[in-house]
């Protein structure tokens, strides 16, 4: 069932992207956000709804709102931060913005699986609701940049970025995806603690926080590709040993590797795709999304065909970490930004 959501989710995202790049371009960055968070708070009421009902409507309804999400906040995120990013201090300012998000991935497991143990898995989502509706105000203290969209043209395609570029993103979002959501059902599968989950969660997020500011001084310092190239090996060696990692106490260590060498990478390759849509505009933008898209459809399609014909999970989450070892190394491919593009 979770493969089937997210695979629906996937195609969704893949036919919305352009005209939610579109709005945003009319609208600005800011009413882009403000959307997405809205359709957040409605998918996880739809949740909610399944949860209580088990009605497989609220289901579907989750995975359109899931796609409109994404697709409005992720297209706007793009657009506001290419728009505004200092070229020079750009690998720091963006491992800023990270850290700030794993300063809540240690605060969120702890809180999050405290309400689901001792409230319920309905009270756990009532929280999160609440906690989207309040990113909702800062949106009016934007600057300028994400209230006025400049009108540039754009068409559906993938004509422009790079082949590479697309090639590179759609395994950066194969290798992430296995990494920040497949990871998670793997741990809810072979640990069923939310109380254990949430300390893996933490100590990870922990171990990221390290890394990504480290990262992002040297990203600052010009040594973007070499970042690139450490993380990715490290990544690519982490996803390996997952395949034999049975024990709880290596899950941990395993899972604070990852994520620690996961935001090594995510740092530099984030750096250089901003750099890029800075360079080239909205066009870049929409071009890789729908490589990100496809990679989405890709991989749910894959984890879809394998919980439908291999029994054992352990196999399947197996095979899903080869692919992620093997899905790291194409993120090298993106063009380094002191090349000539074209």
């Amino acid at each position: 069932m979770i493969g089937l959501f997210y695979l629906l989710y996937a195609c969704i995202k893949l036919c919305i992207n352009y005209p939610l790049m579109r709005i945003i371009q009319i609208r600005g960055a800011h009413f882009g956000l403000g959307a997405g968070f809205t359709f957040s708070i409605l998918e996880i009421a739809s949740i909610l709804g399944y949860s209580h009902y088990s009605g497989l409507v609220f289901l579907i309804f989750a995975g359109v709102f899931l796609a409109f999400t994404n697709g409005f906040v992720w297209n706007a995120q793009h657009f506001f931060i290419s728009r505004n990013m200092d070229s020079t201090t750009k690998s720091s300012s963006i491992a800023s913005i990270e850290i700030y998000g794993r300063v809540f991935d240690i605060v969120g497991p702890i809180m999050g699986g405290f309400i689901g143990v001792e409230f319920g898995v309905g009270w756990l989502l009532a929280a999160a609701i609440i906690c989207i509706a309040a990113t909702v105000r800062p949106l009016t203290k934007m600057t300028s940049l994400a209230l006025v969209a400049e009108p540039v043209h754009i068409r559906y395609g993938l004509h422009g970025a790079p082949k590479r570029d697309l090639v590179a993103n759609f395994c950066f979002n194969i290798e992430t995806t296995i990494g920040t959501m497949i990871w998670p059902i793997y741990l809810a599968v072979v640990i069923a603690s939310f109380k254990y989950i949430g300390g893996i969660a933490a100590i990870a997020a922990v171990a990221a926080i390290v890394t990504t500011w480290i990262a992002g001084r040297r990203g600052d310092r010009g040594k973007d590709r070499s970042v690139l190239r450490q993380g990715v090996t490290a990544s690519s060696i982490v996803d390996v040993l997952r395949t034999i990692t049975v024990a709880s106490s290596a899950i941990t260590v395993i899972g604070a590797a990852y994520q620690a060498t996961l935001a090594y990478f995510i740092n530099p390759w984030t750096s250089t795709y901003y750099q890029h849509a800075q360079d080239e505009g909205p066009q870049y933008i929409i071009s890789m999304e729908i490589a990100c898209d496809l990679a989405y459809v890709t991989l749910w399609g894959l984890f879809f065909i394998l919980v439908t014909t291999i029994s054992d999970a352990r196999v399947i989450f197996n095979i899903i970490f080869l692919v992620a070892a093997g899905a790291a190394w194409g993120c090298l491919l993106i063009t380094h930004q002191t090349r000539k593009r074209y």
